[in-house]
């Protein structure tokens, strides 16, 4: 039988949030008893709600850390230090594994690899679900333009690989999971797992400006790979066809919605 606590750890940041906290643990169900190593990287919990979580989820053992809020990928980054594990996974209070044990599946399937991923169910603040996000073929060039992204909660990562990294950049607010997936992901092609492995609470990158986004991959696309085919203006020409394609398609979107 797999021993998963020896060799997965998942890492759930929440700030303030006792109730998506609890429907993030509420899932651990799935693990039937075979639970993987769980650390709670918390802020802006009162001493009674703190109590709560560990009365209420003292089976699943969970290591739990009170931190000061500085934005949700120091708490990720903090989580990563304390992982003992070689893999790890990161869920924000609100997410939540899905239902079976397609995590554990992705879990075998790692080998030595540094990354892995699934598909994730993206839910809207109301619990509805919106769509399954995938990305079946993994192509580093769409990663790279930002047009597809690897889901972080459906993720699986070496835990050692992701500290060489220097974990999650700080240097940016909102997408320095991608830049470190990216990077991985460039070191060893990902193991893909066409199975929902979580489901994510809207939120965060998924729904920010689309010249938002294409500034935030440019930087990161320069920061790892330096400039397309090292040539300033192709480089632009490119990230100018992107945003081109982007604002085409959202346009098309609205005018036939």
């Amino acid at each position: 039988m797999l021993e998963v606590k020896n060799l997965l750890t998942t890492v759930v940041i929440s700030k303030g949030d006792l109730h998506g906290i609890r429907l993030t643990l509420k899932y651990f169900s799935c693990f039937s008893g075979n639970f993987p190593g769980l650390i709670l990287v918390l802020s802006s919990y009162s001493e009674t709600e703190i109590e709560i979580i560990k009365t209420e989820y003292d089976y699943l053992d969970p290591e739990i850390y009170l931190v000061e809020p500085n934005g949700p990928y120091s708490a990720m980054n903090f989580g990563l230090e304390k992982a003992q594990t070689n893999f790890v996974n990161f869920l924000h209070g609100g997410d939540s594994y899905a239902e079976g044990s397609a995590i554990l599946d992705l879990l075998q399937s790692m080998g030595d690899n540094l990354i892995g991923f699934g598909e994730m169910d993206i839910i809207s603040s109301a619990n509805t679900k919106i769509k399954t996000y995938s990305f079946k073929k993994y192509s580093t060039l769409l990663h790279r333009l930002g047009l597809k992204y690897i889901p972080h909660p459906a993720t699986i990562v070496s835990t050692k690989a992701a500290r060489d990294m220097g974990g999650f950049d700080l240097n940016y607010s909102v997408a320095a999971d991608q830049k470190m997936l990216l990077q991985l992901a460039r070191k060893k092609y990902p193991v893909l797992l066409p199975k929902i492995i979580a489901t994510f609470k809207l939120g965060g990158l998924s729904t920010r400006p689309q010249n938002e986004i294409i500034k935030d991959f440019r930087k990161i696309s320069f920061d790892i790979y330096g400039y397309f085919w090292g040539n300033k203006i192709i480089d632009k020409f490119i990230w100018k066809i992107n945003q081109f394609v982007r604002n085409l398609y959202s346009f098309i979107l609205k005018r036939y919605k």
